[in-house]
């Protein structure tokens, strides 16, 4: 809140957190809803939706296997591409958006500012943020977690978890979700790998 109005970042602030909210400020993305997302045609989503069947395959497979779960922690999982434009939505209502209003949309820092998604990207590696680190307002009651699916020294796709806080059932702890999402990092990354042998 300080941050948001008056540009005062508290020293306890994770470094990467505070430089994606400097990013987010001087780049002008609003605080506090989103805005319209910039999507892909449907003939380039066709396309990478293609490309990306491998992929999608597994984490279909995955899904199935562990619906219940996130069912019951109100959890929506995200699969992006390296520009972080939605490929494919599990989901219970991930930011209140059904699961059709997100495929093909761009979820990147200039379009939601900070979020899990772009230090992942950013960094290269599992992020996890809570509610009020996350630059939009209407997403302070929800946490997230991202991570790159690498192969061969290259980002090909994100995962990314969102838990909605308001679940009744929402016992899930930080080091859970973390568990959850490197463990889909590991499994898809291992697709891809055989995939391109």
């Amino acid at each position: 809140r300080k941050f948001i109005d008056k540009g005062v970042l508290d020293p306890n602030v994770h470094p990467w957190v505070a430089e994606a909210w400097q990013k987010s400020r001087t780049s002008g993305v609003s605080a506090k809803a989103f805005g319209t997302f910039r999507r892909l045609t449907p003939e380039e989503l066709s396309r990478r939706l293609a490309a990306a069947q491998p992929v999608i395959k597994h984490l279909d497979g995955l899904y199935e296997d562990i619906r219940d779960f996130l069912s019951l922690n109100n959890i929506s999982v995200l699969l992006l591409d390296r520009e972080a434009y939605v490929v494919k939505s599990y989901a219970m209502s991930y930011y209140q958006k059904t699961p059709g209003e997100l495929e093909g949309a761009r979820l990147a820092d200039r379009d939601i500012g900070a979020s899990s998604l772009g230090i992942a990207l950013a960094h290269r590696t599992p992020f996890v943020l809570y509610g009020p680190e996350i630059w939009i307002e209407e997403c302070h009651e929800s946490d997230a977690a991202s991570a790159p699916i690498m192969c061969n020294g290259e980002v090909r796709y994100l995962i990314s978890l969102v838990v909605m806080d308001g679940a009744e059932t929402h016992q899930l702890s930080m080091d859970a979700l973390s568990a959850l999402l490197l463990s889909l990092k590991k499994s898809l990354e291992q697709t891809l790998e055989l995939e391109e042998k």
